[in-house]
């Protein structure tokens, strides 16, 4: 089975520098994004998130040093560049249902799971808990330890 997948951008720095939400090292989610890549899931983005990715792939690129696990051309190339890999949502994102209130600086993520019908991967522990705690919004939202368990379907 095929799954969508929504990476908080902090899942895409995570990868890159092989460290989890503490900064410490750890390859959880470098080998998260591959896997997607290799077993051929989607990652759904927006204009929004795009720009929101490029934050952190310029970042690197910037300071001309080598990322310490992924390097942001092979993401390039493995997902962005392949259009059964990589679903852009164009259309207009649904507002969130009455009552359900996650952290502002996430509303336009979840607003886009729901168009898409994605499973977000954040390292964020509020947007988690906020996603996985409202009903109305059936939508689930796990860590990248928890994301690999689907990544890892063929």
């Amino acid at each position: 089975m095929k799954h969508k997948f929504l990476l908080d951008e902090n899942i895409l720095y995570f990868a890159i520098n092989g460290v989890d939400e503490n900064d410490a090292p750890h390859e959880t989610s470098t080998i998260l994004v591959t896997r997607i890549g290799l077993n051929c899931h989607t990652i759904v983005v927006s204009q929004f998130l795009l720009d929101r990715y490029w934050v952190h792939i310029n970042h690197i690129l910037r300071q001309g040093r080598r990322a310490r696990a992924l390097e942001p051309v092979v993401f390039i190339n493995q997902l962005l560049k392949n259009s059964q890999k990589w679903a852009v949502e164009w259309s207009e994102c649904p507002p969130l249902p009455g009552g359900v209130v996650v952290p502002a600086e996430d509303v336009a993520i979840v607003r886009l799971a729901l168009l898409a019908g994605a499973r977000i991967v954040t390292g964020d522990s509020d947007l988690r808990l906020a996603v996985n705690g409202s009903a109305a919004l059936n939508l689930q939202a796990v860590t990248p330890s928890e994301a690999l368990v689907f990544a890892a379907d063929s």
